[in-house]
């Protein structure tokens, strides 16, 4: 509720906006989610935490295209998200493009050499 009336006084509210989605991301709710969410980026939209939660939402609800192309916009304003290439790395192991999966994986143990997942999904491919 708290959110919801900072809201009403500021609807551009990025953190109302981020921090609302988020509450309904925990809840399950897509759509209320979505929303909030896209709302957030939309006031910042080269908030790097921000865009990786939207990302992450459609990640989570299945819409693996929208995700795939927020992780890469997300990639354009923050090269280095580590979340972000590992994610389009799985996006592409799961759709089988394997050549791509393995680029991003390998950009992943570039930037992190210890990613035990990173390392276990390329001795998959």
């Amino acid at each position: 509720d708290e959110y919801r009336k900072i809201l009403e006084f500021s609807p551009g509210d990025i953190s109302a906006n981020n921090n609302l989605g988020m509450v309904y991301f925990v809840k399950n709710k897509k759509e209320e989610t979505l929303y909030y969410l896209e709302r957030a980026v939309k006031a910042d939209p080269n908030a790097e935490y921000i865009n990786l939660n939207l990302a992450n939402a459609y990640f989570h609800f299945g819409d693996k295209e929208k995700a795939l192309a927020n992780y890469l916009k997300l990639l354009t304003i923050h090269p280095d998200n580590l979340s972000a290439i590992f994610n389009i790395g799985i996006i592409n192991y799961e759709n089988k493009n394997y050549s791509e999966a393995k680029k991003y994986f390998l950009k992943v143990l570039t930037l992190d050499p210890k990613n035990e997942e990173a390392k276990k999904l390329l001795s998959d491919i």
